[in-house]
């Protein structure tokens, strides 16, 4: 691996990850507010990534204009400055894909929150099953919205779950929880973590922000990152 770096320390279980995006308003079902907490974070780190080297060979990178069923143009990431960014100025949505088999264990990384024309940022960490035309079909994700998406304002950050369904996309999604967040934008640093048991924490800053407990997805086979022109990642 040339572009990013892999850092894991060895845990009691295997460690598996990956991840998919989700661009548009889905049929969500109701989230309930949380306060944040301050709480330690677990030690153990298992995956993170740079683009110091501007490499971006080993992401697969696709690119979707709606509604659907979409066209597919180019996506439109680059590397520059050690970050990985969506580039552009037209309704396009992006998605960078790595393997990763991390399902147990924890994730970092940085998210530049840029407002998109569509308000939303997507890092899908586990992804089992994707498509390209149907998009994610069975993952775990989080969703920073940075503008009104599915006729509701607020700003916020929530996590979610894709499954397959005999719908027109091959699936549906579900919210766990959301928590609203009025600075939202700007460089955000990002800590999620999976017990074996299959409880999720995410931190955001440091901070306990959602927490969920499922256990449906064991496995895991890329990570991936979704937006509109404008954000970036880093660790």
């Amino acid at each position: 691996m040339t572009n990013y770096k892999l850092k894991v320390v060895t845990v009691s279980i295997l460690l598996v990850m990956i991840c998919s995006i989700i661009p548009g308003p889905e049929q969500l079902t109701p989230v309930n507010n949380t306060v944040m907490v301050e709480q330690s974070i677990p030690a153990a780190e298992v995956w993170s990534c740079d683009f110091n080297d501007g490499n971006l060979s080993d992401w697969s990178i696709y690119g979707f204009v709606g509604p659907f069923p979409y066209t597919n143009p180019p996506g439109n990431f680059t590397a520059e400055d050690g970050v990985l960014r969506a580039n552009g100025s037209e309704e396009r949505w992006s998605q960078a894909f790595v393997n990763s088999s991390v399902a147990y264990g924890t994730w970092e990384f940085d998210v530049d929150v840029v407002d998109t024309y569509n308000h939303e940022i997507v890092i899908a960490f586990i992804t089992v099953e994707w498509n390209l035309y149907q998009m994610a079909i069975k993952c775990y994700f989080i969703q920073i919205v940075t503008g009104t998406y599915d006729d509701d304002t607020r700003l916020r950050l929530q996590a979610g779950k894709c499954y397959a369904t005999d719908s027109p996309r091959g699936r549906d999604v579900s919210f766990y929880d959301d928590i609203l967040y009025e600075e939202i934008l700007g460089w955000k640093h990002f800590t999620i973590t999976r017990e074996d048991k299959g409880q999720f924490s995410v931190y955001m800053n440091g901070t306990l922000a959602i927490e969920w407990k499922d256990n449906e997805y064991k496995t895991c086979n890329e990570f991936a990152f979704g937006t509109g022109p404008g954000p970036a990642m880093d660790n």
